[in-house]
């Protein structure tokens, strides 16, 4: 059995990295968050259908128009039938306008956390399926979430912190999500926030390493010392070439480290 000290469930890394990524824009009701539209598309419908209405008006104008134009019995029978079509499909219309919200500040507010939760998600689990980060179920067992999470039948609650495995992964249907919090917060670490406040409070030394780590991949060749020092100075105003040493050391690949020029410099 793992120890809970050592480790986040999954809910909580969730938390950590939202904060991290969203900064004081993050409620922490994110994990609750349901799909929902935009209020850019409420307002198209809203649009949409006050031309409806606006077009349904015009018709039964032009209709009271021939009405009053004519002694024809059939003819105003005729036009009033069509007059009270108009007027049903009219209220149809009324009543899904008046649906919708006038007050777009709670609509605004749900599709927001919806997307901070989405962005969130989505980075968490692809660093679990790119093998950045490791998941582990209470018993110690690491949980292969790469290959899980391609058979139909896996899915992630969120919001218990647990998973359901694919019959044919293992016996154990349901497991709880552990992520180890050493390794959480030194992949956090690479995390740059999206949000303008959060990154305006992110150090030039914190965004640089989590330049290096996005760019220092094995199959990236080989960059002089000198030359990445010069570009990330003139990225990240502030940076000292002390502080690129220290991050130099402590992220750049093996053989960056050897000599060699990137390709294209």
């Amino acid at each position: 059995m793992r120890s809970l000290d050592a480790h986040y469930f999954l809910l909580h890394a969730f938390d950590h990295l939202g904060r991290r990524l969203h900064g004081d824009e993050w409620d922490a009701q994110e994990y609750k968050a349901a799909p929902c539209r935009s209020p850019e598309e409420i307002e198209a419908q809203r649009r949409e259908l006050q031309n409806g209405l606006d077009e349904i008006a015009a018709k039964i104008d032009a209709l009271n128009g021939q009405i009053g134009k004519t002694v024809n019995a059939d003819k105003i029978a005729s036009f009033k039938q069509r007059m009270d079509e108009l007027e049903a499909a009219r209220t149809d219309i009324r009543e899904v306008f008046y649906r919708l919200p006038h007050d777009m500040t709670g609509p605004q507010r749900d599709w927001d956390r919806h997307t901070r939760k989405q962005r969130t998600e989505r980075l968490l689990f692809q660093a679990l399926t790119d093998e950045k980060l490791f998941a582990y179920e209470p018993g110690g067992m690491r949980i292969d979430w790469r290959s899980w999470s391609l058979y139909p039948g896996f899915k992630c609650s969120l919001d218990l912190s647990l998973i359901r495995v694919p019959a044919h992964c293992s016996g154990q249907r349901r497991m709880s999500v552990l992520l180890h919090k050493e390794d959480f917060d030194k992949w956090l670490q690479t995390v740059l926030p999206v949000s303008e406040s959060a990154l305006a409070q992110t150090s030039p030394e914190d965004r640089c390493r989590a330049w290096l780590v996005e760019i220092a991949l094995p199959s990236a060749p080989p960059a002089r010392k000198a030359e990445m020092c010069s570009e990330a100075m003139q990225r990240f105003p502030g940076l000292s070439e002390r502080a690129f040493n220290r991050l130099w050391d402590a992220v750049a690949p093996e053989h960056w480290k050897k000599s060699g020029r990137r390709k294209g410099a």
